[in-house]
């Protein structure tokens, strides 16, 4: 007798659990009531964190997979391999790159100024017959120097950022630094005085932070740096 109420009441009680869920779980049309932004959201797992979401320099596959998402469909290449639009009527494409102003080579004997506000009009007079160079500069602006902490390879250090000029170019140009190199000469980079600018908050480890110095200044923008910017209009299609 027991079975036989067992056999009937259990598959009752799971009929009406079925039909009470049936009017407690939200439909598709009625998700977005407690959480209006889940329209708006994509969400997707991932192997890591992307690191450049550049579609021109990611190399990490977590970048290149949201790089697609975003970028697809905007632009494509004709067969000479230049942009056209697709749903984007309109881009902008530019380059800024970065110089660290050595202040250590004017007590070098190097005939450069030495007031840094006065840099951009030096190079843009000196090398002002060079007519590719000229034409593709945008702009030059002087970034102040300022003082910054970080961490790398768990050693803590205070970085004295020095002075940059921060150089915007209408188009990408890997050979622009050539004819900046060859007019402050190599003795220029090389006498970069990176103990003056970079210093560890324990001083014990400050031998270990020196095979660190040029990659603490390159992530901090102080040195030749360069990336890519772009915007993109919706097109009206």
């Amino acid at each position: 007798m027991v079975i036989k109420k067992v056999l009937i009441y259990i598959p009752l009680i799971l009929i009406l659990f079925l039909i009470q869920s049936f009017f407690w779980v939200p439909t598709y049309e009625k998700q977005a009531t407690g959480n209006p932004a889940r329209l708006v959201k994509y969400v997707q797992g991932s192997s890591g964190d992307a690191q450049i979401l550049n579609p021109t320099l990611n190399a990490d596959t977590s970048s290149s997979t949201i790089c697609d998402l975003i970028f697809d469909g905007l632009i494509d290449l004709d067969k000479d391999l230049k942009y056209r639009p697709r749903l984007a009527k309109s881009w902008e494409q530019y380059e800024e790159v970065y110089l660290a102003i050595n202040t250590s080579w004017f007590s070098l004997g190097g005939q450069l100024e030495k007031d840094a506000d006065n840099w951009p009009e030096m190079l843009v007079k000196a090398l002002s017959e060079n007519k590719q160079w000229s034409a593709n500069l945008r702009s030059i602006e002087v970034i102040a120097e300022e003082t910054l902490e970080g961490e790398i390879e768990k050693i803590g250090y205070i970085l004295k950022q020095p002075a940059r000029l921060k150089f915007t170019l209408k188009n990408i140009d890997q050979d622009f630094f050539e004819p900046v190199r060859k007019f402050l000469g190599e003795d220029y980079f090389k006498s970069f005085p990176y103990l003056r600018f970079i210093e560890a908050k324990d001083s014990g480890q400050q031998k270990n932070l020196e095979k660190q110095y040029k990659k603490i200044l390159n992530n901090n923008n102080s040195t030749t740096k360069k990336y890519i910017k772009m915007w993109f209009s919706p097109s009206e299609r």
